[in-house]
């Protein structure tokens, strides 16, 4: 990834080169050859529909914890670190209504 000093012509993807705008400034860099259609159909990339399949549901899991807790105790740390103990808990093969009843008992 380089750092342009002017402003480019365009930004997005053209004739394998990327260019977009962060944090201020515009970065090129070199397109990538890896699509989402190979990402879902490429056996190669089987444990990674897996972990994102078991994050999404952590991620339910986090939410619903989350969204019991009185709103003058939220704060937003605590739905990642909520959705964080989903994760560990269903790869230890924990049912998803046993992990949502632990995480209201120790955190709500």
């Amino acid at each position: 990834m380089a750092r342009l000093h002017n402003i480019p012509p365009f930004t997005g993807t053209r004739d394998g080169i990327c260019i977009y705008f962060m944090r201020g400034r515009f970065f090129v860099r070199t397109a990538s050859s890896l699509t989402g259609d190979r990402v879902k159909k490429d056996p190669a990339f089987s444990e990674t529909r897996k972990n994102s399949g078991l994050m999404g549901r952590a991620s339910k899991i986090g939410s619903q914890v989350y969204n019991r807790i009185p709103s003058k105790h939220k704060e937003h740390d605590q739905y990642r670190m909520l959705t964080g103990k989903a994760l560990k808990m269903l790869r230890q093969g924990i049912a998803e209504n046993e992990i949502t009843r632990l995480l209201s008992e120790w955190y709500i």
